[in-house]
Parts: structure tokens; C-alpha cells; sequence
């Protein structure tokens, strides 16, 4: 999986976006650098985010088939 450079985030633009996603009913969020996340984060859960920042998926039940799994 080809990774691409991304600008690295400030801690105010996390928290800009952190506070906007509480704003808008999202209220336990936690922004962290790509860079943290692919150290935390297992294979999988990096694919699914890529999927879903790509565009690829409109919904769960959509995001399930394109990674091959099945939801019950």
C-alpha cells in the first residue's frame, strides 16, 4: 500500500478540527498525525481509514464488501 506525504498538522489545527467535530455532535474525538496512527493503529483499521479518506465507500455496509469482510 503506497503511503503519500502529508503535511504535518499543528496541535492549534487539531484542535480547531477536534472542537469543529464537537460542535457538530462528535464529542469524543482524537486527532492524532498519520505518522502516530500507522504506530497505533494495526493494518486493517490503517486500511479502513484509507478507504474511507479516499472516498471509496458512502456507508459501512459499503466499506465491508470493499475490504472483503462480511457484516453480520
Amino acid at each position: 500500500m503506497a503511503t503519500e506525504q502529508r503535511p504535518r498538522t499543528s496541535v492549534d489545527d487539531r484542535a480547531r478540527l477536534a472542537q469543529a467535530a464537537a460542535e457538530a455532535g462528535f464529542e469524543d474525538v482524537l486527532v492524532i498525525e498519520r505518522d502516530t496512527a500507522r504506530k497505533v493503529l494495526t493494518d486493517r483499521r490503517q486500511e479502513l481509514l484509507d478507504r474511507v479518506r479516499e472516498g471509496e465507500v458512502e456507508s459501512v455496509r459499503g466499506l465491508a464488501p470493499s475490504i472483503g469482510t462480511r457484516l453480520r
